[in-house]
C-alpha cells in the first residue's frame, strides 16, 4: 500500500492534472486508500509555494478538485455496472476486499429512502464521506440510477471535496515551506551571531594577554 502512495505521489508530482485523474482512478479501485490523501497530496505537491491569487485559484480549481473529481468518477463506474448487474451480490463474494458490508449497504438506502433530497445526500456524501465511497457506487447501479444523473452527481461531490482537502494540502504545503525558511533564516543568523561571539571572544582575549 505504501508503494502505491508513493507512486501515486509520483504520477500526481509528474502530470499534474492528468496525474490527479489516474490517481483518483487507483484510489477508487482500490478502496483501502483514503480519496483525501490523495487530493491533500495534489495540493500540497502541486501548489505549494504558490501564492493565492485568482489565477492560481483557478488553476488549482481546474487541477487538482476537477481532477480528482473525474478520476474518482471513472474508477466508480466498473462498480456501478458490477453492481447493475450482480446487484448485491458483489458484496456477499467481494465484500472485505473492497471495504462496504451489507450493514453500510442498509444504511445507506435507509438514508435515501427516508428523504425527498436523495440528490443533495447523495452529493453530500461524495463531498464528506460518511459511508464508504464504494457503497454510493454500488447503490448507484442496484438502484438503476442513471448513468448520466450519476456521473453529474458523483462530479459535483468529489469536486466540493478536492477543493477542501486539495485546498488544506496547498495551505499545508506552504506552511511547512514558510517554516523550512524561517528556520533556514534562524539557522543562518545563528551561524552570524556565533561568529560575532567567537571572534569577540578572541579580541578580548588578545586584549587581556597585552595587558
Amino acid at each position: 500500500m505504501q508503494h502505491i502512495i508513493e507512486v501515486i505521489q509520483v504520477w500526481i508530482g509528474n502530470y499534474g492534472f492528468f496525474g490527479v485523474i489516474g490517481a483518483g482512478i487507483i484510489e477508487e479501485l482500490i478502496s483501502p486508500i483514503p480519496s483525501s490523501l490523495v487530493q491533500g497530496f495534489a495540493g500540497m505537491v502541486l501548489f505549494s509555494g504558490k501564492v493565492f491569487s485568482l489565477s492560481n485559484l483557478f488553476s488549482f480549481l481546474v487541477t487538482v478538485p476537477l481532477g480528482s473529481a473525474i478520476g474518482v468518477t471513472i474508477g466508480s463506474l466498473p462498480y456501478v455496472w458490477v453492481s447493475r448487474t450482480i446487484g448485491l451480490k458483489i458484496i456477499d463474494q467481494y465484500g472485505n476486499k473492497i471495504g462496504v458490508t451489507h450493514n453500510d449497504m442498509e444504511k445507506l438506502t435507509k438514508k435515501m429512502s427516508t428523504t425527498k433530497w436523495d440528490e443533495w445526500l447523495f452529493i453530500g456524501l461524495r463531498a464528506f464521506p460518511l459511508v464508504p465511497n464504494v457503497a454510493l457506487a454500488i447503490y448507484g447501479g442496484i438502484t438503476e440510477m442513471p448513468i448520466r444523473k450519476y456521473i453529474t452527481l458523483s462530479m459535483i461531490g468529489v469536486f466540493l471535496r478536492g477543493s477542501v482537502v486539495g485546498g488544506l494540502g496547498w495551505f499545508a504545503g506552504n506552511m511547512i515551506e514558510d517554516i523550512s525558511r524561517i528556520t533556514d533564516m534562524l539557522e543562518k543568523f545563528g551561524l552570524v551571531a556565533l561568529i560575532i561571539v567567537i571572534a569577540g571572544l578572541l579580541a578580548w582575549n588578545n586584549e587581556r594577554k597585552k595587558n
